[in-house]
């Protein structure tokens, strides 16, 4: 492995988790949703700095390989590869993108609640006693290695293309730190419906 790549792989996931803190913990300092004190914060920041380190390196080899392999399974001619308009055809790539992503997510997620083996990796996600920014990081890491093929394998085997892929797992990375987190966000009229 060349030795720049080799340190991006273990460099991304801690800058990743150092910005994440830089932008979450001050929004929940000034708008918490709840006040509490953090509990276990050591235990959680292992899982976002040391855990995620061992899942980053574990995703290049491991989903590398069967992702790499499902793109030889992918169609032949990408999808809306038909949208003449470059910007156009881009939106609608990651509009693609996120819903196949998030539902590739969900099925996994109901899986993990009802198959025993994968509530036995889920369960740890939800053994965090303090909902906030930093709880959004545990999880087993064999689990976010199954949760990655699932949500990654319908954009390589419909030919999304990886600018739109990365897009879509940049916006989601964020989304799922801030729903996680301990941020009151006023949705106005909304509040009745939520």
């Amino acid at each position: 492995m060349d030795d720049a790549i080799g340190i991006g792989v273990l460099t991304r996931p801690l800058l990743f988790v150092a910005l994440a803190a830089l932008t979450f913990l001050p929004l929940e300092h000034i708008a918490a949703a709840h006040a509490r004190r953090r509990c276990r914060f050591a235990t959680d920041l292992a899982f976002a700095t040391i855990s995620q380190v061992l899942v980053q390196v574990g995703l290049v080899f491991a989903t590398g390989v069967v992702l790499a392999r499902l793109d030889a399974l992918a169609v032949d001619r990408p999808l809306l590869v038909d949208i003449g308009d470059r910007r156009a055809r881009f939106v609608a790539e990651v509009a693609v993108g996120l819903l196949l992503f998030e539902l590739g997510g969900y099925l996994y997620h109901r899986l993990a609640h009802a198959v025993p083996a994968l509530w036995r990796l889920h369960e740890i996600h939800h053994s965090s006693e303090t909902m906030d920014w930093l709880a959004s990081f545990r999880q087993h890491p064999l689990e976010i290695v199954l949760v990655t093929l699932a949500q990654n394998a319908p954009l390589v085997l419909l030919g999304v293309p990886l600018g739109a892929h990365a897009t879509v797992l940049v916006a989601l990375k964020l989304a799922t730190v801030f729903v996680h987190s301990n941020f009151r966000v006023p949705i106005g009229p909304l509040r009745f419906v939520a």
